[in-house]
């Protein structure tokens, strides 16, 4: 074994380890969520992301390192082909891929976008390219004109409901009867 195939062997070990370990966080948050979401507060919530965040900067930085060799460069394919589910394959992706057939390696291994999606994107970008930036500056204005405009109306709508509601909650605190009735004077 070469210093190159080792130094992959390592990187891909640690990236295994360190997505492992990501996986494992995310799992108990998801389960914590749903067993006890109601005593779980906003600050529980955020440390929880801190530590995701952490987790994936040191997934960033393992293959940022200038020892990691460079992983682009390396090619992924199946050596076996079989339309019959898979047993180790299935154990191994926890379910999600059954087997690598013909039918489903191009989409498995597929590093683009599907063909339809990727011509989309390239007319948006395309369109997007040919704006000039005063044309791009007008058509920004208007897009935060509108999104103000229905912030102010959604909030108009709810002040009105709450009004509504609030006036609707309220115990009448007198009878028609008892003020209209006339009391004698001594």
């Amino acid at each position: 074994m070469d210093r190159e195939e080792k130094a992959l062997e390592e990187t891909v070990d640690s990236l295994t380890h360190k997505v492992a370990e990501l996986k494992t966080s995310l799992q108990t948050m998801i389960m914590r969520l749903e067993s006890e979401w109601e005593s779980i507060s906003w600050t529980q919530l955020i440390d929880n992301y801190v530590v995701f965040s952490a987790q994936i900067q040191n997934l960033m930085k393992i293959v940022k390192k200038d020892k990691t060799p460079a992983l682009r460069n390396r090619l992924l394919f199946p050596l076996l082909l079989s339309p019959d589910i898979d047993e180790e394959l299935m154990k191994l992706t926890e379910g999600r891929v059954q087997s690598f057939n013909h039918d489903m390696v191009p989409d498995y291994l597929r590093t683009k976008p599907e063909p339809e999606i990727e011509a989309k994107e390239n007319v948006i970008v395309g369109k997007a390219c040919n704006l000039s930036a005063d044309q791009s500056q007008k058509q920004m204005t208007s897009a935060n004109k509108i999104v103000n405009n229905m912030t102010d109306l959604v909030k108009n709508m709810r002040d009105e409901w709450e009004t509504e509601t609030n006036r609707q909650n309220q115990t009448q605190t007198s009878l028609m009867n008892d003020t209209t009735l006339s009391t004698p004077v001594m």
